[in-house]
């Protein structure tokens, strides 16, 4: 499994080898190929049994349409379905940019319940097994079971909970990366439903 690629301390460059890492990218250096990335995220969705839709009338305060996966289901697809499927995407979006309007279903069209800080919690869990080292050291965190900080070296939710959350390090291109994905997953329940 490739790393991420560091080109200077605290930035990170996604991996553009991966397909969709590099439809993306293209698509975001010539303003063509959204197409061409929704099908590849399309086939990674079917390869993992991870499908990201956008809901219909995006309004926060609505609920999604979809059952929820059990606790023990939740479990299960984290560590056989996402985290694969993160691996082969790095489909990295802070809660901000996205939860509110989509969900994360499983094959039976069981929906991840994940708040901003769920998915962070999710997306560094996911980065301190498989994704790229805490480019910083040591920091102190407030763990989500409790309020008493802690000293830790990995990366945390709070890491991916929104845009300008992160501290010190970041994604190069993040803020056209976002926006790119979003529009692809748009484009991709959009055009390309099943």
């Amino acid at each position: 499994m490739a790393k991420a690629k560091r080109n200077r301390p605290g930035v990170i460059k996604l991996n553009r080898k991966l397909p969709f890492v590099g439809a993306i990218f293209d698509y975001i250096e010539t303003g063509k190929g959204l197409a061409k990335a929704a099908k590849i995220l399309r086939a990674e969705e079917e390869r993992h049994g991870v499908f990201l839709v956008r809901l219909p009338d995006s309004d926060y305060v609505k609920r999604s349409p979809y059952r929820t996966l059990s606790r023990r289901h939740e479990a299960k697809f984290l560590g056989k379905c996402l985290f694969p499927f993160l691996s082969a995407t790095e489909l990295i979006l802070d809660g901000g940019a996205w939860r509110n309007e989509h969900d994360i279903l499983d094959s039976k069209n069981r929906a991840l319940s994940a708040s901003w800080r769920g998915w962070g919690d999710i997306l560094a869990q996911w980065a301190n097994s498989f994704w790229h080292p805490f480019p910083y050291g040591r920091r102190k965190t407030y763990p989500l079971d409790n309020n008493e900080p802690k000293s830790t070296s990995g990366w945390t939710y709070i890491d991916f909970y929104m845009d300008g959350y992160a501290g010190p390090w970041s994604i190069k291109n993040y803020d056209h990366w976002a926006k790119s994905v979003v529009e692809c997953i748009k484009y991709k329940t959009e055009k390309l439903a099943a």
